[in-house]
């Protein structure tokens, strides 16, 4: 692979590297909205002192999520080689509540 497939990805051939990152990265994104809505909706036992006690399970169990949720979203904005910023933002929110319902 060529420095110029990296810096311009314009080949039809041969994607660079910036537009799969970018495709990743979109719709990974797109992917933790529905653990940050989630996260969102919790806000009252987050911010009780019970809650306080129990930080780490909370961190690990929303991080776990969006995690999960961000590499399998990117996956499949990755796979279907969409460009759409809209898009692939919209494929990636879908991604994990296909699997996860």
């Amino acid at each position: 692979m060529a420095i110029d497939d990296i810096v311009e990805p314009n080949n039809l051939n041969n994607v660079g590297l910036l537009e799969n990152i970018y495709r990743i990265s979109v719709a990974g994104f797109g992917g933790i909205l529905a653990p940050l809505l989630k996260l969102s909706t919790d806000y009252d036992s987050l911010t009780h002192g019970a809650a306080l006690q129990n930080g780490a399970e909370i961190l690990t169990k929303y991080g776990a999520q969006g995690g999960f949720a961000f590499i399998f979203g990117g996956v499949v904005g990755w796979a279907m080689g969409e460009t759409n910023r809209l898009k692939l933002l919209m494929l990636g929110a879908s991604a994990p509540a296909l699997i996860s319902t």
